[in-house]
């Protein structure tokens, strides 16, 4: 019988226990350092990590000392033959709701390569300094529009339209508005000279 998206990846370690144990840190002490329970950090080690909060994450990466977009994008390389991703299924959902925006990953992440959905919250701003870093950014819009501010430009997309840009500089994406936005996010290492 074929393998389900939900058992190729149930197979693959939780990046958050990934890097904890990189670290040489116990459970016990991560959870105390990052002031939530040992139970729901367990939960977030293993099948839960999808839906970790970005709350969560900044308590749990500033007590590692990483940033939080390296649990996400740690791995080097393919760790499996295949993905096959069905309809309704991401790889992991990061909910950012007192930001106003969630980020679904059609494929599982590595370092060099982020594919998946940004959905922004009606009539909110977000900034590169709420979001993990990432060398270059593409966005195509799918529904709705965003408006972007990068250096001192000001640059409006559409449904259809498509932007590329440097993720190192300072950014601002915001919802302009009164429902939600969605774009298709693609991200790659940095852009070279």
């Amino acid at each position: 019988m074929p393998k389900t998206t939900k058992e190729c990846l149930s197979k693959r370690p939780s990046p958050l226990r990934k890097m904890r144990e990189k670290e040489g840190v116990s459970q016990r002490v991560l959870a105390e350092k990052c002031e939530i329970s040992r139970g729901r950090l367990r939960r977030l080690e293993g099948k839960e990590f999808d839906h970790v909060t970005y709350g969560e994450l900044k308590r749990i990466s500033d007590a590692l000392g990483v940033e939080p977009g390296e649990m996400f994008f740690g791995a080097d390389a393919l760790t499996y033959d295949f993905y096959l991703g069905r309809k309704g299924e991401s790889a992991f959902q990061w909910d950012a709701p007192g930001v106003g925006y969630k980020i679904t990953s059609l494929t599982p992440t590595r370092k060099d390569l982020f594919v998946g959905r940004l959905f922004v919250s009606a009539k909110r701003r977000l900034s590169s300094a709420h979001t993990p870093r990432a060398g270059t950014i593409f966005l195509e819009m799918l529904l709705g529009k965003l408006r972007l501010e990068l250096a001192a430009e000001s640059y409006e997309i559409e449904e259809g339209d498509h932007l590329l840009f440097r993720g190192n500089v300072g950014y601002s994406i915001e919802n302009p508005l009164l429902r939600d936005s969605e774009a298709f996010l693609l991200t790659l290492p940095a852009f070279r000279s």
